[in-house]
C-alpha cells in the first residue's frame, strides 16, 4: 500500500498525463462485420459475457507503442517477463497460468508454436488498427493453448482516400525505429500496407544488438451486399545477438538468435439467407527459428558445448468453416468444424570436448499431427438485459486422441448502469512436439502424453456511469492438471516426459475509468493474484515445490494512465506501472535457491505536438517524444538480467 501510495504521489505531482487523440486515424472503419474476439461473432451482435480488454489505434499511436508486450503490461491480470534488453526472450504469464497458455492470433490466424511456446520479442505494433486481450478459458472457440486467454491483433482496415504517413523515431541505447503506411479504401475494396524496422545496441557492453523488420498488409473485397474476403500477410525477421549464459552472466562474444516468420490469412464471410452466415478463415503460420554459438576465440574448443548450432521449421496450417444462425430475434447459433495441420522440422548440434578430442552432440526430429473439430456455440441476447452464451468443442488430435472443453456464462445489464457476469470453463494445451516425439539420450518423447487442462470459473460486476466512466471487480478461480514433467529417473529407454503436477490461480482485478472532463482521461487497473503448486509431480527442483507460488507472478500488480489535450495542437500522457515482488530462482547458486525479486516502479511520460496541420485537420508534420523508465529504476524481471533503464526516443511523423 505505502508502494502504491507513493506512485500516486509521484503521478499527481509529474502532472504530465497521457494522450487522449491520435494524429493517425482513428478505427476508421466500423463496419458490421468487425469481430469480437470473444464470441467469433460482430460486435454488433453482443451478448459478450467473457472478461476482456480493446486497446484501440488510439492509445497505440498517442504512446508511441511499437512492442505488442508493452500494449499487453498493461492489461489486468498480465506479467510480461524480459530478459531486458530489447529482443531479448519476453513472456506472458495470464492470470497466473504457464507462458504457453494464452493463445495469440492475427486476424484469427494462430501465431504460437505448436504446444503453445510464443516469444513476444519481435511482435510489434505495425499496421495494427487495435488488440484485444480476453482473459479466461477459451478453448471452446479457439482449440488447443488458450487455457488463461486469447491475444488477438487485428490488421488496419482501409477506408476512404488514400492517406499516408512516415514515422521515425531514436534515442538512448542506440535505438531507431522506422515504419512508413498507407491505407484506403472503397465500399468495394479496402486496403493497408506498413513496412517498419527496429534496432537497438543493446543494454551489455557487448554482443547484444538487435534489429528486426516487419511488412504487413491487409486486401478486403466486398464484391457485393452480403458478400466479403479478406487477405491478411505479415512477415517478420529477426537477429537478437546475446552475450548471457543461462544464469544471466555476460560471456559469449558471438552467440545470437533468429526468427523469421511467415503468417497468411484469407476470410471469407456469404450470406445464405436473411439468417444465415457462412464464415470462412483459412490459415498459414511458419517459423523459422534458430540459434548459433561458434567458439569464441581459436583456442576456445574445449568443455561442455562449446560450440552449437540449431535449426527449427514450425508451421501450422488450418481451415475453419462455420455457420452462424438466426433462428429467431434474441438467439444465435454458430455451429463449425475445423481442421489444422501442425508439423516441426527440428535439427542441432553441439560440440563438447573433455580432453579426449572433439565429439558432437546430435539430435534432430522430424513430426507432424493433425487435428479435427467440431464446435457448437448458442448465444442469447434478451429483452430483459441478459446475455447468455454456451459452447462445447470436440477435437481428434492424430497424436493425443480425443479432448473435449465447453463453457457457459451469463451477464445481465441493469438499467441503473450496473452489470454482472459470471461464467465457467474448461480448456487445454496440446504437449509440445519435443514432448511427443523426441529421442536421444536422456530425453525420449511420451507417446501417450494427454494435454494440460484447466477449469476456470470467474464472476464480477461493472458500474458504468454514462460517458463519464466506470469501475469493475472480477474474482476468477483456475485450477491446472495434467501438467506434464521431465521426469530423468526413467529407466533408460523409457520414457521421460509424463502428465503429473498440477497447480492453481486465483485472483481479483479491478479496473476503473474516468472521461468526465473533456480532454482529460483517467484510467487504472489493479490485479492481486495468488498461486500455488499443489502437486510438485517429479519435481525436486525448488522451482517447482509444493506448496510454493508460480514463479515470476507477482502477488500485487497494477497501472494509472493519465491522457489529456490541453490544447488541440498538443498531447501529454503519464502511464504508471506497479509490479510486486515476486518468486524466482537464483541459478548461479549451486544448488539452485529460490530468491524473491523486489517490487518495483516504472514511469513513462509521452508527448505529440503538431507543427503542420492540414485545412482539414489532419496533421501533416508531428513532433514525437516518450520516456520509458522516466527516473531510471534499478529493477529485475527475471533474476540476473537487469531491467532496461531510462530510455529516450524522439522524432517525428509525417502523414500525407
Amino acid at each position: 500500500m505505502k508502494l502504491f501510495h507513493s506512485t500516486l504521489v509521484l503521478l499527481l505531482s509529474a502532472g504530465v498525463p497521457g494522450a487522449v487523440l491520435a494524429q493517425e486515424p482513428r478505427d476508421t472503419l466500423r463496419l458490421p462485420d468487425l469481430v469480437a474476439t470473444g464470441t467469433r461473432l460482430p460486435a454488433r451482435d453482443g451478448g459478450i459475457v467473457t472478461t476482456q480488454t480493446v486497446v484501440d489505434s488510439v492509445e497505440l499511436s498517442s504512446r508511441s507503442l511499437r512492442y505488442i508486450a508493452d500494449v499487453l503490461r498493461d492489461i489486468p491480470g498480465a506479467a510480461i517477463a524480459s530478459f531486458g534488453p530489447a529482443g531479448s526472450q519476453t513472456s506472458l504469464f495470464l492470470r497466473g497460468g504457464n507462458s504457453d497458455y494464452v493463445k495469440v492470433l492475427l486476424d484469427g490466424v494462430p501465431l504460437n508454436q505448436p504446444g503453445g511456446l510464443f516469444d513476444f520479442a519481435n511482435l510489434t505494433t505495425d499496421n495494427i488498427q487495435r488488440v484485444e486481450v480476453v482473459r479466461g478459458p477459451a478453448s471452446v472457440l479457439y482449440g488447443a493453448d488458450a487455457m488463461t486467454g486469447v491475444v488477438q491483433l487485428f490488421t488496419r482496415r482501409g477506408q476512404g482516400r488514400p492517406t499516408g504517413y512516415l514515422r521515425g523515431l531514436g534515442g538512448s541505447q542506440g535505438s531507431a525505429q522506422f515504419d512508413a503506411g498507407a491505407s484506403g479504401g472503397s465500399e468495394k475494396l479496402s486496403w493497408s500496407a506498413e513496412a517498419g524496422r527496429v534496432s537497438s545496441t543493446g543494454t551489455y557492453d557487448f554482443n547484444n544488438s538487435y534489429h528486426n523488420a516487419v511488412g504487413s498488409g491487409r486486401l478486403g473485397w466486398n464484391p457485393a451486399t452480403g458478400t466479403s474476403l479478406g487477405l491478411t500477410a505479415r512477415y517478420e525477421d529477426g537477429k537478437y545477438e546475446f552475450p548471457t549464459d543461462f544464469a544471466g552472466v555476460p560471456v559469449d562474444s558471438n552467440q545470437f538468435n533468429t526468427n523469421r516468420m511467415l503468417t497468411l490469412g484469407l476470410d471469407g464471410s456469404q450470406r445464405l439467407g436473411e439468417k444465415v452466415d457462412l464464415r470462412v478463415l483459412g490459415s498459414w503460420n511458419e517459423i523459422k527459428a534458430g540459434f548459433q554459438n561458434e567458439p569464441d576465440s581459436p583456442g576456445d574448443t574445449s568443455g561442455f558445448g562449446y560450440a552449437t548450432t540449431s535449426n527449427s521449421d514450425l508451421a501450422r496450417r488450418g481451415v475453419d468453416a462455420r455457420l452462424v444462425v438466426r433462428p429467431w430475434e434474441p438467439v444465435i447459433l454458430t455451429g463449425g468444424a475445423a481442421y489444422e495441420y501442425e508439423s516441426e522440422d527440428n535439427e542441432s548440434v553441439s560440440w563438447s570436448n573433455f580432453g579426449t578430442g572433439a565429439f558432437p552432440d546430435s539430435s534432430s526430429f522430424d513430426a507432424s499431427r493433425s487435428t479435427a473439430t467440431g464446435y457448437l456455440q448458442a448465444q442469447a441476447q434478451l429483452p430483459s438485459g441478459i446475455a447468455l452464451n454456451a459452447g462445447v468443442r470436440f477435437d481428434d488430435n492424430s497424436a493425443f486422441g480425443n479432448f473435449t472443453t465447453w463453457r457457459a456464462g451469463a451477464a445481465w445489464d441493469l438499467a441503473s448502469g450496473l452489470r454482472i457476469h459470471g461464467s465457467v470453463g474448461t480448456a487445454y494445451k496440446a504437449p509440445k512436439f519435443r514432448e511427443l516425439f523426441i529421442n536421444i539420450p536422456f530425453e525420449v518423447g511420451n507417446p501417450d502424453l494427454r494435454p494440460e487442462e484447466s477449469t476456470t470459473w470467474e464472476a464480477g460486476l461493472e458500474q458504468r456511469f454514462g460517458g463519464a466512466g466506470s469501475i469493475g471487480a472480477t474474482y476468477f478461480d483456475s485450477r491446472f492438471s495434467n501438467l506434464i514433467q521431465y521426469d530423468g529417473s526413467a529407466p533408460e529407454g523409457s520414457p521421460t516426459y509424463y502428465n503429473l503436477a498440477a497447480a492453481s490461480a486465483r485472483g481479483v482485478e479491478v479496473e476503473g475509468r474516468l472521461d468526465a472532463v473533456r480532454g482529460l482521461l483517467v484510467s487504472a487497473q489493479y490485479t492481486y493474484l495468488f498461486t500455488d503448486v499443489t502437486d510438485a509431480g517429479a519435481s525436486t527442483s525448488v522451482a517447482f515445490e509444493e506448496g510454493q507460488p508460480l514463479l515470476r507472478r507477482p502477488a500485487n500488480s497494477g497501472r494509472v494512465r493519465v491522457a489529456v489535450d490541453p490544447i488541440r495542437q498538443l498531447r501529454l500522457g503519464t502511464n504508471v506501472n506497479l509490479v510486486g515482488p515476486r518468486d524466482d530462482v537464483d541459478f548461479n547458486a549451486f544448488p539452485a535457491v529460490r530468491v524473491v525479486l523486489p517490487g518495483y516502479v516504472l514511469v513513462e511520460f509521452t508527448a505529440e505536438a503538431d507543427i503542420i496541420r492540414s485545412a482539414n485537420g489532419r496533421s501533416l508534420l508531428t513532433l514525437l517524444g516518450r520516456v520509458e523508465n522516466a527516473f531510471d529504476a534499478e529493477y529485475q524481471v527475471v533474476f540476473g538480467y537487469p531491467g532496461r533503464g531510462r530510455t529516450i526516443l524522439a522524432g517525428a511523423r509525417v502523414g500525407f
